[in-house]
C-alpha cells in the first residue's frame, strides 16, 4: 500500500511540476512579445535591422505576386551623394 501512495504522490508532484513549467514559459513569452512591442514603439527601424541580421545575402528565388513585398533591404536614399545634379 505504500509504494501505491508513493506513485500516487509522484505522479501528483510530475503533474505539479509541468504545469508550474508550462506557467512559467507562458510568462516569459509574453514578456519577450512585451518587450518587443516596447522597442518597436520606440523605434520601428528595429524592424530593418532585424532583417539585416536575418539576411543570408541571397535573393528569393520565389516573389508572390501581389503583395507588393521588396526581397532586399531598403535604405534611406541620400540627395546629392555623389555630387551629381
Amino acid at each position: 500500500m505504500r509504494i501505491a501512495d508513493a506513485d500516487r504522490q509522484a505522479a501528483i508532484l510530475n503533474a505539479q511540476g509541468a504545469g508550474e513549467a508550462i506557467r512559467l514559459e507562458g510568462e516569459s513569452r509574453a514578456n519577450v512579445l512585451r518587450l518587443n512591442a516596447e522597442v518597436l514603439r520606440t523605434n520601428a527601424l528595429v524592424v530593418e535591422l532585424v532583417k539585416a541580421d536575418r539576411w543570408n545575402g541571397t535573393v528569393p528565388q520565389t516573389l508572390l505576386e501581389g503583395t507588393g513585398a521588396t526581397p532586399l533591404i531598403g535604405l534611406p536614399r541620400q540627395d546629392n551623394a555623389s555630387g551629381a545634379k
